[in-house]
């Protein structure tokens, strides 16, 4: 367990001041890490349909933070305009903590259990994958609510 952690530990600061450490919040749930920036149409796409899903469970099931590879400025503008209620901690360049989750593409969603290791993960948006992390968030495989409705007129898949 401690390995697992340790190889991605971080701390960084949030947009309201505050400092969130990784380990820590491992000791009390898994934790959802939501990799974006502000100007990525993708993103823009998938973090209201994640804020959705923050709005079914709230912190319940994991812990969302949203790592904005961006400065506080742009990060709190974007939550602002697309209504993202939970954590928004910022990853700044060189994106050490970014670099550490070995992604090339936002947005990137990954699903930590409390022993730091990985239950899910998917890039850009996809519908089907949105879905399914539903499924795991509600803790089961068929009876949870839908995440889209008939009115979403979004695609099946937008790549990043």
């Amino acid at each position: 367990m401690a390995d697992a952690i340790e190889n991605i530990d971080f701390e960084l600061p949030t947009v309201n001041g505050s400092k969130l450490s990784l380990s820590r919040q491992l000791e009390r749930s898994p934790v959802l890490l939501i990799f974006f920036k502000h100007n990525c149409p993708t993103c823009q796409l998938t973090l209201p349909y994640l804020e959705r899903l923050y709005s079914r469970y709230g912190d319940s099931k994991a812990a969302f933070w949203a790592i904005a590879q961006d400065d506080k400025p742009e990060a709190s503008k974007f939550a602002e305009d697309y209504g993202i209620n939970y954590n928004i901690l910022l990853d700044k360049k060189p994106y050490k903590v970014s670099r550490n989750f070995d992604f090339n593409i936002v947005p990137n969603i990954i699903l930590l259990d409390r022993d730091g290791g990985e239950i899910f993960r998917f890039m850009g948006f996809q519908k089907d994958e949105l879905e399914k992390l539903n499924y795991v968030l509600a803790g089961l495989d068929k009876g949870a609510e839908p995440l889209f409705t008939g009115s979403d007129d979004v695609p099946a898949v937008k790549p990043g």
